[in-house]
């Protein structure tokens, strides 16, 4: 005979038994910057909290890359095959942007992931695949976060264009034997070359 579990760490099995919902993470920083660990970290403390809350609910893994290319997720690729696989129950997100941004990939994942019995859940956007709004939230949402995408994109180059034209240089690293002065690179002297 199975119960609902009363107390639940989150982090392992319920303390009292009984049946448990395995839940899996995801969170993901688009730069490989070391600003950005501590998004990583406020994203994984934000979704464990969540998980704590619910009696019966346990981590199975949180899933945690930086990566700003959809096509070199390689925790995500293995998040949806486990998921295929049905080794968990829940895929948990702080939100949608975090998944994904394109509106074509979440509007065939998500459904793919409901069609073999996933819940999907984006905290931030209140998506959760057993309301029945969840498809028009994820198109409005997508929607969005792919025209805020291509406007920053578009802003981003814009003012590197403008830099340019300045004559500024607009790289990360100065090149070899050059150093930037003013904005602007020049030859190295002695004194700055070594």
């Amino acid at each position: 005979m199975s119960y609902n579990v009363k107390v639940n760490n989150g982090l392992g099995v319920p303390y009292i038994g009984g049946i448990t919902v395995k839940v899996a993470t995801y969170v993901r920083v688009s730069t490989v910057f070391e600003e950005q660990d501590s998004s990583v970290i406020n994203q994984e403390e934000g979704l464990l909290d969540y998980i704590r809350k619910k009696d019966s609910w346990v981590l199975y893994e949180s899933y945690s890359e930086r990566q700003s290319s959809f096509k070199k997720r390689e925790k995500f690729k293995r998040m949806i095959d486990d998921a295929l696989a049905k080794k968990f129950d829940i895929i948990l997100v702080k939100s949608l942007s975090r998944f994904g941004r394109s509106a074509g990939e979440l509007n065939t994942i998500v459904p793919k992931l409901v069609e073999k019995g996933i819940r999907f859940i984006a905290l931030s956007e209140s998506i959760d695949t057993e309301h029945h709004d969840w498809q028009s939230k994820i198109a409005m949402y997508s929607m969005v976060y792919h025209m805020s995408s291509q406007t920053t994109s578009d802003w981003i180059r814009l003012a590197e264009r403008a830099r340019a034209k300045r004559g500024e240089f607009t790289g990360s690293f100065t090149p070899y034997g050059y150093q930037k002065v003013a904005k602007k690179l020049v030859i190295a002297d002695d004194q700055h070359s070594r």
